[in-house]
């Protein structure tokens, strides 16, 4: 499904060139649940901002589906962002004068559908993921935990292949992060989604089934596990 062959970014710092990402080849299939884990610094970042078609690498290709992203043009790489992908960060990234449902369903926008379709896909995700009766909120109404769940109903909206998820458990209490990492599990079961974290937390890290660990800007181990029930850090 996400194969990446030969990754490397290099970026211009004044006169120096700093290396981030060398040489990185990785192929991930299609209903994985991973956990990408790496220090501060490590390239991980990076990597998902790559992998999510958010920026280019400086080598290498990204190819989903067999199709080659560094031959799409802006426009074609916007909508195939749009379409196979979706995101979930750590500071939740809502925008505060929109409802939830408005939130839930903004991806939904770009696709041109009507706003009729947008809400009632929306409600219906926002029940997925157990927030029906906050549908009318503001974003600031909500608790840390609601508002991550906000963030993964906005992620799902579109259907995508993909959901890159950038430490979602990070800005969470241990209670919190345990349920939203339990939701995470359920919607990879249930919707056949491939789930992507990017982390630095081990324990976050040992409830994937697959945990590939990146050290400066290389990959450095990558092991199937079975995945441990246990809390966050």
């Amino acid at each position: 499904m996400l194969s990446l062959k030969g990754i490397s970014k290099i970026y211009e710092v004044g006169s120096e060139r700093v290396s981030v990402l060398n040489g990185v080849t990785l192929d991930i299939q299609a209903r994985e649940f991973c956990a990408i884990v790496g220090p501060s610094g490590s390239g991980k970042s990076t990597l998902m901002n790559i992998m999510g078609l958010l920026d280019r690498p400086t080598s290498g290709k990204v190819l989903i589906d067999g199709e080659d992203m560094g031959a799409a043009s802006a426009d074609d790489t916007a909508a195939a962002r749009n379409r196979l992908l979706g995101f979930v960060f750590q500071s939740f990234e809502l925008l505060p004068r929109l409802t939830v449902w408005e939130n839930v369903a903004l991806p939904l926008h770009y696709r041109r559908l009507d706003s009729v379709t947008r809400k009632r896909l929306a409600l219906e995700m926002l029940g997925m993921v157990g927030l029906s009766d906050r549908a009318y909120h503001r974003p600031s109404e909500l608790s840390g935990g609601q508002r991550q769940r906000v963030a993964i109903a906005r992620a799902l909206i579109g259907q995508p292949k993909i959901i890159l998820a950038d430490e979602p458990t990070g800005s969470l209490d241990s209670v919190t992060a345990a349920q939203i990492m339990d939701l995470f599990k359920t919607l990879n079961a249930q919707t056949s989604v491939t789930v992507i974290m990017i982390t630095h937390d081990q324990g976050i890290a040992a409830q994937c089934r697959r945990r590939i660990d990146i050290l400066d800007g290389r990959i450095v181990g990558d092991l199937t596990q079975a995945p441990a029930d246990c809390a966050h850090d």
